[in-house]
């Protein structure tokens, strides 16, 4: 039986730093961005004429699965489909018998070696096979070509974004760690076009299937973006995110120390922290 090997031609960096809170379509939060730089194996001749398209497909590997591939299972719980099952090959899940996927990015500049991209949805440190440039021909006409879709995915095409809003205080943070820090954020340096990237991110509602069934509507969630710890309530039986804290970190020991999100020790020092916080407001 035939069996491949392959190098990853670089390494992908995100301003997604975990799995939850990626979009599925990065196309679909324009402002998010990344970035790639070849490995110093491939010549940079390979990127000539590239930057004449606009976009391009990334081959990558979806290095993050928590699965073993060997007992890859076939049938799959897509997030739409509410816990209904359909083979593996009927979807774009990451947990497949060979853990390769495909997305499509802006293409925005091309510096030396390395491509800047926006509107993605891969995560930080994802390795990188190969890259096609993006043409007209991959478009389908769904007259022209009888484009067929299942029920579940052409009622994502017609799916209604969360409205999101920002307190002062996380604008504030939000300020400070784009424009008061000396090591700032990886990928952007203007305070706009970060917040607008947070909103267009939450917009889609990064919370499972599995938290929006078992838990609570109006809880309390956090995501990662860049160096950026982004958390939000929950408000109007899931109708709106409000984003209260933003956390900067703004050394390499503090990011090295990053809390896991999402925990029970992480919602007690958060209740802690607004607890300090309401005792300081208080005293004033």
């Amino acid at each position: 039986q035939l069996a491949f090997q392959f190098q990853p031609i670089g390494v992908f960096e995100s301003c997604f730093r975990e799995k939850h809170g990626t979009p599925r379509q990065g196309l679909l939060a324009p402002d998010t961005r990344g970035r790639l730089t070849l490995d110093t194996g491939i010549a940079h001749e390979a990127l000539d004429g590239l930057e004449q398209y606009s976009h391009v497909w990334l081959v990558f590997v979806f290095h993050d699965n928590n699965d073993n591939q060997d007992k890859a299972k076939m049938k799959i719980r897509p997030p739409r489909l509410n816990g209904q099952r359909v083979g593996v090959f009927a979807t774009r899940s990451p947990h497949r018998p060979n853990p390769i996927g495909l997305s499509l990015c802006k293409l925005e500049r091309v510096e030396q070696r390395t491509l800047h991209f926006s509107g993605v949805d891969l995560v930080h440190g994802t390795p990188i096979l190969d890259i096609k440039p993006y043409h007209e021909a991959d478009a389908l006409d769904a007259e022209t070509h009888a484009l067929r879709l299942p029920a579940w995915v052409q009622a994502e095409q017609h799916r209604t974004d969360v409205c999101v809003t920002m307190s002062d205080d996380a604008l504030a943070q939000l300020r400070h760690a784009v424009e008061g820090t000396k090591r700032g954020l990886l990928l952007y340096s203007k305070l706009d076009d970060v917040k607008r990237a947070i909103e267009q991110t939450l917009a889609l509602d990064p919370r499972t299937v599995h938290t929006k069934q078992n838990h609570s509507k109006d809880g309390v969630y956090g995501i990662q973006f860049d160096r950026l710890d982004v958390v939000f309530r929950v408000r109007d039986q899931g109708r709106e995110l409000h984003v209260f804290r933003i956390v900067h970190y703004d050394t390499l020991a503090k990011e090295a120390s990053r809390p896991q999100l999402r925990t029970a020790a992480w919602l007690s020092s958060l209740a802690q922290h607004q607890q300090q916080q309401q005792h300081q407001q208080q005293q004033q």
